[in-house]
């Protein structure tokens, strides 16, 4: 029977293969770690992206039904609501500013790449 060499009686570099195989397979963990917590990190990060832009989307529906209804009930002759054309024009502007402004936001950050400007 063949007995084993000792530590000390085997080549070196065999030891050195070995010790570089294991340190090559700990860096290829590493790195595929690495990737996985990037790619949870986009995830999450595209989740709250949705969440806010859903908001986003709530608030505007909200405003521009608010704004319909002003605008219907100072169109009705039988309903005492009237506004000045001026006080009226701004509600528009504004509107039109506050409703489209977060939408043009909300696009350039989703769909940039990487949210960066």
């Amino acid at each position: 029977m063949q007995r084993q060499p000792r530590w000390s009686e085997t080549p070196r570099h065999e030891v050195l293969q070995e010790a570089g195989a294991q340190a090559l397979a700990s860096v290829e963990d590493a790195a595929l770690s690495l990737q996985a917590a990037a790619i949870e990190k986009e995830n999450q990060k595209n989740q709250k992206r949705f969440s806010y832009a859903k908001v986003f989307i709530g608030n505007s529906i909200g405003w521009l039904v608010f704004l319909a209804t002003v605008l219907v009930l100072h169109g009705i002759e039988s309903v005492k609501f009237t506004l000045p054309t001026s006080v009226l024009n701004a509600l528009l502007v504004t509107t039109t500013i506050n409703v489209l402004g977060p939408y043009f936001l909300i696009a350039k950050y989703l769909f940039n790449g990487n949210g960066k400007k």
